[in-house]
């Protein structure tokens, strides 16, 4: 082996001292006085119990976390599991800084978040703050054991009464922190022989439906002898408790027609404002918009449905007398008004201006053509929140788009407007992942929605999370929407297949009422939404729209 020259070792040894030099005059990067500094992990402590039939145990399951993510408010669990002690303890420790949820997964007991909410998304779970090194304590929570119900059904052709051979158990139950009632049986526990036994429920306090088999010609009925919800006996079961409702029975089927009309289209819009703000109440929200010209308002059904608002409809150039004076009756804390002056004039707007109080906000929505107006609309009452799901519709006709609106309200989503016959631009792409959509809804046939769309929405989202729903023509399209997209339901509304304008100011009231919107001809009902409503088991059926609109024909629910 050749030495190496002293010149050589002589400039390696001055680079190192060169190197320690530098070193001993500056912190490691890692340590450096503009760099982060590193958080040092947490804990959560806590205790659970189980309370059933009054005595109160220890807890025997595990505990684990959702932590938040992204900017619409979303929390994703972070997998795993924490043992509960003996005594019903439990500590889980290298918990990040952050913001958390726990929930508890115990024996004989519903999954509940510290809270007592069941659903992460309720307000009921509670947020659970870490800072960098700190021990959470008193992260405790008393669960209740599961309860049981059970039922014997019988049916009755007003001759007498025999047990139902068959049948299905609807049940919700009551959110204590919303105030609102969650499905929590979807007619999966079958009626058998006249008896049904549901086991593992969660205490709380409920509403419960029994149907027949929708073809058989027997009604549903809510417990206690009640046809539709808003008339229903609510029970509430204790932790542990085996409740028995004793015998429901159920009667021959029949309809409630109602008829929401005014003799022009302004008369009929105020009607129906009626039926989502009584009187005496303040309105959240009031859309106004061109009765004579239908895209502006596309879009807006679903964004009334959304806050709790109403669709006014006016004449482009002057404020009809009826719409003003309901105007003044909504006292809106905030009027939209679609589209530019060539829709809705300046003086509209300026009469608005004048009818409402001074800490009304009013506002114009109106964009450089239909699809940018629609944008408008959707950013303004679903970009705060966003939407996990959206309902897309051609706007060069109305027909698809109006049925989509109560079903969007479904989804809490937004209806987008698209150019059918065109693919995916960049605006429709830009609003999707803007709200962050994951799961997208195509309504109506390729003619209306090409299949280009569709497929540039599948390589954005993936074949699974789109589908389509489409029929032989608008009305079957609106059945099938109203099928597939909206639940139960004892309402379901109806308005003419050829006109907007009724349908444009009724999918508000659809939509407040979780109800199927469905379209008809002048003179008879198309079968296919006959169908619809037998098996919905609709009870009430109302009418958008004068007998000008829907005749006599269809009031007596006369099949085409």
């Amino acid at each position: 082996m050749s030495a190496v020259p002293r010149t050589v070792l002589a400039i390696f040894a001055l680079v190192i001292i060169a190197s320690f030099a530098g070193f001993a005059g500056r912190a490691p990067a890692a340590y450096a006085a503009d760099a982060p500094a590193l958080q040092s992990p947490g804990s959560i402590e806590g205790a659970v119990t189980v309370r059933s039939q009054g005595a109160v145990t220890a807890a025997w399951g595990n505990a684990y976390l959702y932590a938040a993510k992204g900017e619409h408010g979303e929390w994703e669990s972070l997998g795993g599991n924490t043992w509960l002690r003996a005594d019903g303890t439990y500590t889980i420790d290298n918990v990040a800084p952050g913001d958390y949820k726990v929930v508890l997964e115990v024996e004989g007991t519903p999954s509940t978040f510290v809270g007592g909410a069941m659903d992460v998304d309720s307000v009921g779970a509670d947020i659970i703050h870490v800072a960098p090194g700190q021990k959470v304590v008193g992260i405790d929570l008393e669960l209740q054991a599961y309860a049981s119900m059970e039922a014997d059904v019988a049916a009755t052709d007003g001759n007498g009464s025999s047990l139902l051979a068959a049948g299905y158990t609807f049940l919700w139950r009551l959110d204590e922190f919303t105030g609102s009632y969650e499905m929590a049986l979807n007619g999966s526990q079958s009626i058998t022989e006249g008896h049904v036994d549901v086991p593992q429920l969660p205490a709380g306090t409920y509403a419960a439906q029994f149907q027949a088999d929708p073809r058989s010609g027997i009604g549903a009925e809510y417990y206690l002898d009640a046809r539709l919800f808003g008339d229903r006996t609510d029970f509430v079961i204790e932790p542990g408790m085996h409740f028995d409702l004793g015998q429901v029975t159920l009667g021959p089927r029949y309809f409630d027609v109602d008829r929401h009309a005014g003799p022009d289209r302004f008369a009929t819009a105020v009607e129906i404002s009626r039926q989502i703000v009584p009187m005496g109440e303040r309105a959240t929200v009031v859309y106004v918009t061109n009765a004579y010209n239908f895209p502006d308002a596309l879009a807006a059904g679903p964004a009334a449905i959304r806050q709790g608002g109403v669709i006014l409809s006016t004449d482009p150039s002057a404020l009809p007398a009826i719409v003003a004076d309901r105007l003044v009756e909504l006292d809106p804390h905030r009027v939209v008004i679609l589209g530019d002056a060539n829709s809705v004039s300046s003086n509209v707007e300026a009469t608005v201006r004048r009818l409402v109080s001074d800490d009304a906000e009013v506002l114009r929505l109106g964009g450089a053509d239909r699809y940018a107006t629609a944008d408008l609309i959707v950013r303004d009452a679903f970009g705060s929140a966003g939407a996990t799901h959206a309902l897309i519709a051609t706007a060069r006709n109305y027909p698809d788009a109006l049925a989509a609106g109560p079903a969007a309200g479904a989804y809490d989503a937004p209806v987008i407007l698209v150019d059918g016959q065109a693919g995916l631009d960049d605006r429709t792409r830009t609003i999707l992942h803007d709200l962050g959509v994951t799961r997208v809804f195509i309504v109506g046939g390729v003619p209306s929605v090409g299949s280009r769309l569709q497929n540039d929405l599948n390589g954005e989202f993936g074949a699974d999370a789109v589908s389509r729903y489409a029929g032989a023509d608008r009305y079957e399209t609106a059945s099938i929407v109203s099928g597939l997209l909206i639940g139960q339901s004892d309402h379901a509304f109806v308005t003419t297949g050829a006109n907007y304008a009724d349908a444009l100011t009724g999918g508000p009231l659809a939509g407040a009422l979780g109800a199927p919107l469905y379209l008809a001809y002048s003179g008879c009902v198309p079968p296919a939404v006959m169908d619809g409503i037998v098996i919905k088991q609709v009870a009430s059926i109302n009418l958008f729209g004068s007998e000008a609109s829907l005749g006599r024909p269809v009031e007596e629910l006369v099949t085409c």
